[in-house]
């Protein structure tokens, strides 16, 4: 990835902007990195990361299933905007619209983040809630499954040590958390 071009381009607004901040996988020729979705609209996006392309540079931009590719129209100070070459689903990428896969993860990882994870919220269309205990269970198995997942990736390893610690410890204590939930007969 490159530094930051000098200056902000100034880009005209065509299409009506939503918020977001979720996590997406920028891809150049060159690299790839993770990223933060800021906002999007049918023709564009905003993201943020510690580095990013120069302006050109042709990008693909995954979110779970949902991929968009453009080029960077501008690129400061942790921050660029991409001219999108087919229009976006901007519902699709947002946390909860509905899907499960990576807007259940983004629920997850928040929750987790902040504290406030209730079973009901990392629950899909379709799932029964009512047993917390279980709920909670379940959800630390599905997070073991992708944290041994993410062990079988060497530059991963390698990269994100501390965060694989970090993420083991939290299996650990959401397991802990189920514990103090009753058994439900």
């Amino acid at each position: 990835m490159a530094p930051s071009d000098a200056q902000p381009m100034i880009v005209e607004r065509v299409d009506t902007r939503t918020n977001l901040f979720v996590l997406a996988i920028l891809y150049t020729p060159s690299a790839s990195a993770p990223v933060r979705v800021r906002n999007a609209s049918k023709s564009g996006l905003l993201i943020e990361a510690p580095a990013l392309p120069r302006k050109g540079t042709a990008v693909k931009i995954e979110r779970g299933s949902e991929t968009a590719t453009g080029t960077i129209v501008w690129n400061y100070n942790g921050r660029a905007g991409v001219t999108l070459s087919s229009s976006l689903e901007v519902e699709k990428w947002l946390p909860r619209a509905g899907r499960c896969g990576q807007s259940r993860v983004d629920e997850i990882f928040h929750g987790l983040k902040s504290g406030t994870l209730k079973a009901s919220s990392a629950t899909c269309p379709g799932d029964s809630v009512g047993d917390t205990r279980a709920d909670l269970k379940q959800l630390a198995a599905e997070l073991a499954t992708l944290g041994h997942d993410f062990a079988k990736d060497e530059h991963l390893i390698r990269s994100c040590a501390e965060e694989l610690q970090r993420f083991e410890m939290l299996i650990l204590r959401l397991n802990a958390l189920a514990e103090q939930y009753p058994k439900r007969s």
